[in-house]
């Protein structure tokens, strides 16, 4: 199922340069981007060069790869939550008999929506897990390379954070505060544990201090929509997205479930037009 949706809905298209990186610089151009359907191609490329910045930036790629595939599941399982409620109202309304055919019709139109966005969640979640197991074993080689460098503890840290091993995942931080205080990569690996401890103002507050540092950071916006929990935020990150990546698979796999999310949420919002009282049961 997720491969089909894949080619119906191709993030960028057939004659993107970057789809055959011929660099390490376009494989590094390739994750600022954090585009799902290019990992693929940087992985491949790393794979075949030789040196620390080619392990370093494939082992990189694929933990980005498993953590973009398991943040679209993520999402998709909010934005789920959020067209849920709207999806129960027009179905009350139609089990009633009170529904208009353009709301049968948007009722269709949720409920497939809604059966996609679970279905694509959990090929999802299984596909991340071969990155995942990848990445691991990169990692570990980095480690072993170039055991005191910052490259490889920054990798480290995101490797054990992932695995959720976090005292391993705090040394790494101490280590990387030391050898780069001002790094905006240890704001984000900051901002990820805020989340984890389940302070999300905390890791929202990182998160815009680090794409005050880096406007381009789209890593750190796609993680800023993840961190939503009402459609109207949902959606005002989105945009926000959109303009630093419109072809980020987050806006491909969910922003048509958020932008509806919202747009119920908006009609929640209008009074309804004309007096009501008994008679309107």
């Amino acid at each position: 199922m997720l491969r089909d949706f894949a080619k119906a809905n191709p993030l960028s298209p057939a004659d993107e340069p970057l789809r055959k990186p011929k660099s390490l610089a376009d494989v590094d151009a390739i994750l600022h981007l954090d585009q799902l359907d290019l990992f693929g191609g940087a992985a491949a490329f790393a794979e075949k060069q030789s040196g620390t910045d080619a392990l370093v930036l494939g082992a990189q790629v694929e933990l980005s790869w498993s953590e973009a595939q398991l943040i679209v599941a993520e999402v998709l399982d909010g934005a789920v939550e959020n067209v849920s409620e709207a999806t129960r109202t027009l179905r009350f309304r139609h089990l009633s008999g009170a529904t208009s055919d353009a709301e049968q019709a948007k009722l269709a139109e949720l409920e497939n929506a809604e059966r996609e966005a679970k279905e694509t969640s959990l090929a999802l979640r299984e596909l991340a897990g071969e990155h995942a197991r990848r990445g691991a074993e990169l990692t570990r080689k980095l480690i072993s390379a170039s055991p005191e460098s910052f490259k490889g503890y920054r990798i480290a840290a995101d490797y054990h954070r992932l695995r959720g091993d976090w005292g391993a995942f705090n040394e790494a931080l101490t280590i990387l505060e030391q050898k780069n205080p001002t790094s905006t990569g240890l704001l984000f690996l900051r901002a990820l544990q805020a989340q984890s401890e389940g302070d999300p103002i905390g890791a929202t507050q990182l998160l815009r201090k680090a794409l005050q540092k880096d406007p381009k950071f789209v890593r750190a916006q796609a993680h800023l929509v993840l961190l939503q929990r009402s459609p109207e935020g949902a959606h005002q990150e989105l945009e926000k997205l959109r303009a630093l990546n419109p072809r980020h698979q987050i806006i491909a796999f969910t922003g048509p479930l958020i932008d509806a999310a919202y747009e119920q949420w908006r009609a929640r919002r209008v009074p309804p037009s004309g007096p009501r009282g008994a008679n309107s049961i």
